[in-house]
């Protein structure tokens, strides 16, 4: 209910895992019986059930050899997915592979601050680009393959062992921000949840039918840019991930900004630790 309500297309938890607990994890996770989740959900959604129980064995979680900020060696199992992957190839996968991911893992390990991710493109194939993410655990990726090409974002919110939000340690950056900093001793980050969202479901439904002709061109701090044209309750992706708007009705230009998350400035878009987003409104003469 959660993901329907919220629009996502996917919501899964990932625990996170060092090198001195990695072996820990693989006995765990290797072990018959700690994929009943994923038997359950299976039967939840109505899908065939192997009866195999080797079948509910997951490749064991790899070495990483990933570089990470300061020499960190995080890992990230797929672990309790919703909807539940049509296979167990999946589970366990390294999410820290993945650039969307990775270029975040510090800050989210570090400050225990939710984060919003780059725009990013999903990857169908077993071996993906770093830049994209892995998209058969997506579930519009299985029923229409233009979700394949559609923009996403991804929202990841970090879990600490004691579920308190409040044993932080705070201090100044070098520019006089507030910096929040988890206590790594007695209450580190253990878990982060993330959300996947197409980006179009923000926009669908804004209008109402027979209001044609917006466009919307979303921008974020990171450097990512894509245009869409909403027609009534509809929102299509226009000419990839560029900035298509006619320049004819500039004037009219209105600018809608997403919440603020927690942020720490880079030296350039490319670093900056969250993507600020904005939706730029443009009428035109459709």
């Amino acid at each position: 209910q959660f993901a329907k309500s919220t629009g996502a297309e996917t919501l899964f938890m990932v625990p996170v895992i060092v090198d001195e607990t990695r072996e820990l994890w693989n006995e765990y996770s290797t072990t018959p019986g700690a994929l009943d989740w994923y038997k359950t959900g299976l039967e939840m959604e109505g899908l065939p059930v192997p009866q195999n129980e080797s079948y509910y064995i997951p490749q064991p979680l790899e070495q990483s050899f990933v570089e990470e900020e300061d020499d960190y060696t995080h890992y990230l199992p797929l672990w309790q997915t919703y909807p539940t992957p049509r296979s167990v190839d999946s589970i366990n996968r390294n999410l820290v592979e993945f650039y969307t991911i990775n270029r975040l893992l510090h800050h989210l390990v570090e400050t225990g601050e939710p984060a919003l991710s780059k725009l990013f493109v999903p990857c169908l194939d077993q071996v993906c680009p770093p830049e994209s993410f892995y998209g058969p655990i997506l579930p519009s990726t299985d029923d229409n393959g233009d979700h394949g090409t559609q923009p996403h974002i991804m929202l990841m919110q970090p879990i600490t062992q004691n579920f308190d939000d409040h044993a932080h340690e705070y201090g100044k950056d070098e520019k006089h921000h507030e910096e929040r900093h988890v206590d790594q001793e007695n209450n580190p980050v253990v878990a982060i949840i993330v959300g996947i969202f197409q980006f179009d479901a923000y926009l669908q439904n804004v209008l109402h039918e027979g209001a044609n002709g917006v466009e919307a061109v979303v921008k974020n701090s990171c450097g990512d840019i894509a245009t869409y044209l909403l027609n009534g309750p509809e929102a299509v992706l226009v000419d990839g991930l560029q900035d298509t708007h006619s320049t004819e009705y500039e004037r009219y230009k209105q600018v809608v900004e997403f919440e603020p998350f927690p942020w720490h400035e880079g030296e350039d878009d490319e670093s900056d630790v969250n993507c600020h987003y904005e939706i730029e409104v443009y009428p035109t003469t459709v």
